[in-house]
């Protein structure tokens, strides 16, 4: 999990994420990563943290404004992130942020199901909802313990990032009245909540801090090269609602990084 000086949003989506996730007692490890919290705010999510998962090992990592001189700080925190996967050995991983929100019950097994029964398969999303396809465009769907996941619409032909339609189910989702949102043509892979296979993720290599600023972003970076070799499921039901959309109090903004 990352998290960075919103205390006020970490402890509701920790908290929601722990009485929802029904089969939690599947989770070994909790690794967290905080980048910029005051002093005050580290004590209460390492005792948080110790609150909520008493049986699980737990490895906190905090960052501080100086731990970083250029403008990459993203994909060092990221790479941290993927050093201690190395680490404990991590066969799956949940990826966790502070803004997200779950809102209704859940369990991890079916998507790990999903992943084990899909070769290319290596993250099963569980923020995008079932969208509003077009005629002609609708998504392959899997089904395990009773969940439907579809894929997630990539096309290495179409530009990045093109318009493919109107997410008339997003837009209404989001916190933010009025708000418009497409589904774009994104490649596949994303930092929003979801499991991830270990080695496939590794396999992709690093977080880049050579791209150019001006133009690129880490995830999408990464991203790319990601789904030149695997791709994305996604859980059909409505499940977590974003609290980051205002964009002066984003954990972006607030550190300054891409």
């Amino acid at each position: 999990m990352t998290s960075s000086r919103r205390w006020h949003l970490l402890e509701r989506v920790l908290r929601a994420f722990c009485l929802f996730c029904r089969d939690l007692d599947i989770i070994d490890d909790v690794v967290f990563f905080d980048d910029s919290s005051s002093e005050d705010e580290k004590a209460l999510m390492e005792s948080l943290l110790s609150e909520l998962f008493t049986s699980k090992q737990i490895y906190v990592t905090h960052f501080y404004t100086e731990s970083f001189a250029d403008g990459y700080r993203h994909s060092r925190i990221l790479n941290s992130m993927r050093d201690k996967l190395i680490d404990t050995g991590s066969g799956y991983f949940f990826l966790l942020e502070d803004d997200y929100l779950f809102m209704d019950f859940f369990d991890l097994l079916p998507g790990l199901d999903l992943m084990s029964s899909e070769p290319r398969c290596a993250h099963v999303s569980y923020y995008q909802s079932m969208k509003k396809f077009p005629v002609g465009m609708d998504p392959e769907i899997r089904e395990f313990g009773r969940v439907r996941f579809w894929k997630w619409p990539y096309d290495e032909s179409l530009p990045l990032n093109c318009n493919l339609f109107h997410d008339d189910v997003g837009s209404v989702q989001t916190l933010v009245p009025g708000f418009w949102i497409s589904m774009i043509n994104w490649p596949s892979f994303s930092l929003r909540p979801g499991l991830n296979d270990t080695v496939k993720f590794l396999s992709v290599g690093e977080f880049s801090t050579d791209y150019d600023l001006s133009t690129m972003r880490t995830e999408l970076e990464f991203s790319i090269r990601w789904a030149k070799k695997w791709f994305t499921y996604c859980h059909e039901r409505f499940l977590v609602v974003n609290l980051g959309w205002d964009q002066t109090n984003n954990a972006y903004t607030l550190n300054g990084s891409n």
